[in-house]
């Protein structure tokens, strides 16, 4: 689903038309790659959603023993660690662990939207396929390629809730 353009500025306007259109609450996949994001934005992302719908699923993707920034913040919200380790330096095992979850849930779980954290442009490709799946995908980044902003539904730069905290 793809949003007008003065609503794709504006997220709050976004996120309340998207409520009214909808009679009930979204069922929202937090899917969040550690190796490119901010923890201390997890709080305002997971608030933002909350207001949406309920977000059934929260994973969060790394190689826990190189991400110990994230770690404090999975327990207190329910998000799933997904361990992926880097086989070789220079690729990207866990973008493709985090593609391929995204697909399967896709295909097998009732999700209205996904919420990716992501400031990575690799999964453009990821957001055109859910889109056309009939998906609202909200990506959440703060240094995010033109072309994942472009394509997702809405954009929402984490900047917002780092200025909360």
């Amino acid at each position: 689903m793809r949003v007008p353009g003065p609503l794709r500025k504006n997220p709050d306007a976004w996120f309340e038309a998207y409520r009214e259109w909808r009679s009930l609450d979204m069922h929202i996949a937090l899917l969040i790659d550690c190796d490119n994001t901010n923890p201390a934005a997890i709080e305002g992302i997971l608030g933002d959603l909350g207001e949406q719908g309920t977000v059934n699923i929260r994973r969060a993707y790394a190689d826990w023993s190189k991400r110990k920034n994230w770690q404090p913040k999975l327990l207190p919200h329910a998000i799933q660690p997904i361990q992926q380790f880097v086989y070789r330096k220079g690729k990207d095992a866990v973008d493709m662990c985090m593609m391929i979850d995204a697909m399967d849930l896709l295909y097998t779980e009732r999700i209205d939207c996904f919420a990716l954290v992501t400031n990575d442009g690799d999964f453009t490709p990821l957001v055109h396929k859910l889109l056309s799946k009939g998906k609202v995908v909200i990506v959440f980044g703060e240094k995010t390629s033109d072309l994942l902003i472009q394509a997702c539904s809405i954009y929402i730069h984490t900047g917002r809730y780092l200025n909360e905290a």
